[in-house]
This record gives C-alpha cells, structure tokens and sequence, in this order.
C-alpha cells in the first residue's frame, strides 16, 4: 500500500468488483491527479487483500463497494458507498475550483 500512496498524487482505492468502472473512469478523468487502484476490484493496479488489513484499516466488509480517496499527505479525504462515486469529481473539482 505504501507504493500505492507515495508521490505527490490522489490515490482512490475501490474494495470490490463495483468500483472498477469507477477506478477506470476517475483515473481517466484526472490524470497524474489520481491514481486508481482496485482492491480485490479486478480493476487496473488491482492490490489484493487476502489477510483483511485493508478492509479492516477503512472499516470495509466484504460485502460492501466502497470508495476510498486518499490525500497526498497520506489522510483520509473522503470515504463513500461505490453507488455514490459522484462525490469523488465533487471533491476533487472543488479543490480545483470547478465545482
């Protein structure tokens, strides 16, 4: 995971098979912003998470697609339900200044 954070970039983490258009998507939508990785997503850059330590870090089930924006400065930004992936653009434009 360490990998996947470092650099001075957005990184969107997707737990589950119904982030992978989302992944696909953001990561096509903002570039070198965002950077795109799947968790047990079968998505592209897909991490697995066979021992639960991701799922468990961001309170993930297994049951549950959930969307995880991470910071450059490695915090939290947001965390939301895959249906609502809208929330990513909203956050991220207003740090742009287009929403």
């Amino acid at each position: 995971m360490f990998e996947a954070f470092a650099g001075p970039h957005f990184t969107l983490l997707g737990f589950g098979p119904d982030t992978a258009e989302v992944l696909r998507a953001t990561e096509a939508a903002y570039g070198d912003t965002v950077r795109a990785h799947g968790v047990d997503a079968g998505a592209p850059h897909d991490l697995t998470d066979d021992a639960g330590h991701a799922r468990t870090a961001y309170g993930v089930t297994p049951a549950t697609a959930l969307l995880v924006l991470i910071r450059p400065d490695n915090h939290v930004a947001l965390i939301a339900p895959a249906t609502e992936s809208g929330a990513i653009g909203d956050y991220l434009g207003r740090l742009a200044g287009t929403a």
